[in-house]
């Protein structure tokens, strides 16, 4: 049975600990953090406050959702938020912290047991066009040695299967 967007909205509110994501109705949990991937994240995370100004940017590692309309919630590994976003999309304390706009930077540190998802699913709603995702959408493999974006290991193809896989889906009711 899908899981319609305010359920999941709700489940956010009573369990704040856990990383839930929603894709086209389906409801998922992250697998707990590796200490290999938390330490890319810390430190991609560390390199980016170096060169933002905050009292301009927020840098949210593993914290924010980005919310797909017609899709679902997804939760990057590391991302930035401008200050005035943050401003004007949480006037209240106790809000779900979610974008629905495009966001200067996110990135998701690949990893064996989240690989397939986060470069078929998750780096494909990033990256759409009339998506909430920005322009630069990264994957950081587990060495921490190299940075790819768009068109290199990913490749357009696969993104573009996966697109119309996701949509088909979609189509088929699975989303809210």
């Amino acid at each position: 049975m899908p899981v319609s967007e305010q359920t999941y909205l709700q489940l956010v509110l009573e369990d704040p600990q856990g990383h839930w994501e929603l894709e086209c109705g389906k409801l998922r949990s992250e697998p707990p953090m590796t200490f290999d991937r938390s330490t890319v994240m810390a430190r991609l995370t560390f390199q980016i406050m170096q060169q933002v100004s905050e009292a301009d940017f927020w840098v949210r590692p593993n914290h924010g959702r980005l919310r797909r309309p017609d899709v679902g919630y997804f939760e990057p590994d590391v991302c930035v938020v401008p200050n005035a976003m943050v401003r004007r999309l949480f006037p209240h304390r106790g809000m779900v912290e979610f974008y629905p706009d495009a966001l200067p930077f996110v990135a998701e540190v690949w990893s064996p047991s989240m690989g397939a998802y986060d470069v078929t699913t998750k780096l494909i709603h990033y990256r759409t066009e009339d998506g909430v995702m920005p322009r630069s959408g990264w994957c950081i493999p587990m060495t921490g040695r190299s940075l790819f974006g768009r068109g290199s290991r990913t490749g357009h193809t696969d993104q573009r299967a996966a697109r119309r896989r996701r949509d088909a889906g979609c189509r088929a009711g699975g989303c809210y």
